[in-house]
């Protein structure tokens, strides 16, 4: 395998002499950039380890990277340049998280730079950053042009926006996504719980199967969008592959089930309900089937019955609606617009028409407005059952039974509510070092400062940052650059004792320790302690073998003052910067009385 590595990199350098691919200038970079009409497009072997082909490139035509069904390689390239004298660092994102085999490949003046295999068909830790999509760090040195090479390889459908970011600009953007989709699933679980309760309360089955395939058809989203794979397993590709079929395949079952359960009062020798039945025999039979069919055959089965069932659905709906039996039909709504957006899907796959929206777009509207017709039946249920009893003797206890029901309601929703909040707790965490983030950096030290002043307690900040980081990207490379941010991060993390300290990445290579009610005796022991574990700390990568050490600047306010977080901040920057003035590798303190 070595040996093929080599020669493959020998014929690349040769071939690549002889192509010109398309330039962008970072310098026009605000915030991202879609690199499609920036790339060049061609077809290769079965192996994205090989060469790249030597004729047959041309101009990406297209608004956007659609090639459908197509497991050969595709194969696209484009070049970064950077016309200014500093070093440059930015992210390339390709926005299609099941893609199989991704290989990336940066290149400067005819050399390889770097090559990096990516795809959902790996283990989720070996991702150069931690992140739904495929995000490849890279950095551009001064006056430096980047030839970029990437080739994919897929079962599925090639889809790929293609998006150059800036590393500030990406975080903003990824915390406002990340709490999006933390709302989103929350009303989402609220939906969940709420069916769950009204089945312990009335023992439906009905409000059982509704809840079994809201599960399922959130786990088909969270699979789409790579979240699933993220935070439920990370270690299991395999399940990654197939768990769209799974959970599809039970979001089948459970709608079938749950027609069956709707009629069987109304139309139980109807020929209906051998449809459904057969529908839930096949979608159990369909699912280790999956296992052996081709992706694209698996993916006309899977949407087939699911229109399928849907048709099935809405006939029943109107057949129902015929006799006079107009409620109950939220859910024939809810599989009507689901219908609607299983064909702009089909549009979007099997045509040459690109909509505007995306199919992950299309299933998150579907479930939420199938969430909101569940509401409308859950209220409308409580409002009749109120009219039938309101005049009795079981008034009262139905009353308490709705009572105790919304109690319930009330409380589910309360423990949603912390769900949101511990969602928001994550979403101040750095993608990159795992501890948290400048955001959230600036919200503690308004709040311990104003607590401090509150219980005239004293509070120390400390400001350290990486000796001569910039020479370990120049000479390593800045994917080994992360791994020193990451492995630092961890190391200090680990020489706190009390849950109240927290470190924070403060901002490139420079970090912040917060410790309230600390005085300096204590905080100078503790910044002692962080100098001296990071620096017997030994980073290994790719045989390759490295150490750190870091500067500390400290400063602690008694609280007998107010004092501004800016203030505090620039006392403790002193520090470090006089720390530095002194040789590096040591802890300094804010020396002025505050």
């Amino acid at each position: 395998m070595f040996n093929k590595f080599v020669i493959f990199l020998l014929i690349f350098v040769e071939l690549l002499i002889q192509v010109n691919a398309a330039t962008y200038d970072i310098s026009n970079l605000q915030g991202k950039t879609d690199l499609t009409p920036y790339i060049e497009y061609n077809i290769g072997d079965h192996d994205p380890l090989e060469a790249p082909p030597i004729e047959g490139w041309s101009q990406f035509t297209y608004s956007q990277i659609k090639l459908g069904f197509d497991n050969r390689v595709q194969w696209f390239r484009f070049e970064l340049a950077n016309p200014s004298a500093q070093v440059e660092s930015y992210y390339i994102e390709l926005d299609a998280p099941l893609l199989d085999h991704i290989t990336f490949y940066i290149l400067s003046q005819g050399r390889v730079r770097s090559v990096q295999s990516l795809g959902d068909n790996q283990v989720f830790p070996l991702r150069p950053v931690l992140h739904e999509s495929f995000i490849i760090p890279i950095s551009l040195h001064a006056s430096e042009t980047l030839e970029i090479y990437i080739a994919t390889q897929t079962s599925g459908s090639t889809q790929l926006p293609i998006t150059l970011w800036q590393k500030e600009y990406f975080q903003e953007q990824q915390n406002y996504q990340r709490l999006l989709t933390g709302s989103y699933i929350g009303l989402i679980v609220a939906a969940i719980i709420a069916c769950l309760i009204t089945f312990s309360v009335s023992r439906e089955k009905s409000s059982l199967l509704n809840a079994g395939f809201i599960v399922s058809f959130l786990m088909i989203i969270l699979t789409l969008n790579g979240f699933a794979f993220h935070y439920f397993w990370p270690n299991q590709p395999v399940l990654q592959q197939h768990a769209f079929y799974i959970f599809t395949c039970l979001s089948i079952l459970f709608s079938a089930l749950l027609a069956r359960e709707t009629l069987k009062h109304f139309y139980q020798d109807h020929q209906l309900m051998s449809w459904f039945k057969y529908i839930a025999l096949f979608a159990v039979l369909l699912l280790p089937a999956t296992l052996y069919l081709s992706y694209q055959a698996g993916l006309y089965l899977i949407i087939l019955i699911s229109i399928i069932i849907c048709i099935c659905h809405l006939y029943a709906g109107v057949m129902a609606w015929n006799h006079g039996l107009h409620e109950h039909q939220e859910f024939n709504y809810g599989l009507a617009v689901l219908l609607i957006c299983l064909l702009l899907i089909c549009v979007n796959n099997f045509s040459p028409f690109s909509l505007p929206i995306s199919n992950l777009n299309l299933l998150q509207l579907s479930l939420i407005i199938h969430i909101l017709f569940l509401a409308i039946a859950v209220t409308r249920s409580s409002a009749i059952e109120y009219d039938v009893f309101g005049n009795d003797e079981e008034a009262t206890d139905q009353a308490l039974l709705h009572s105790e029901q919304m109690m319930e309601l009330q409380f589910a929703f309360r423990e949603l509510e912390e769900k949101n909040q511990q969602l928001e707790k994550l979403n101040t965490i750095d993608a990159l070092s795992g501890i948290y983030n400048r955001r959230h950096f600036d919200k503690r030290l308004q709040a311990e400062l104003r607590r401090g002043r509150r219980e005239l307690t004293p509070l120390s900040l400390i400001l350290f940052d990486i000796d001569h980081f910039k020479k370990v990207n120049d000479t390593y490379g800045h994917i080994v650059g992360d791994e020193v941010i990451r492995c630092i991060s961890m190391c200090a993390s680990e020489q706190l004792s009390r849950t109240a300290d927290e470190v924070f990445r403060y901002g490139g290579e420079e970090f912040a320790v917060l410790l309230p009610n600390t005085n300096l005796p204590g905080a100078l022991t503790l910044a002692e302690k962080i100098r001296v574990a990071i620096e017997n700390l030994t980073i290994t990568l790719n045989e390759q073998t490295l150490s750190c050490k870091i500067s500390l600047g400290l400063a602690t306010h008694d609280s007998t003052k107010a004092i501004e977080p800016n203030s505090f901040i620039e006392m403790a920057d002193s520090a470090l910067y006089k720390a530095k003035q002194s040789g590096r590798n040591q802890v300094q303190t804010y020396q002025e009385v505050i």
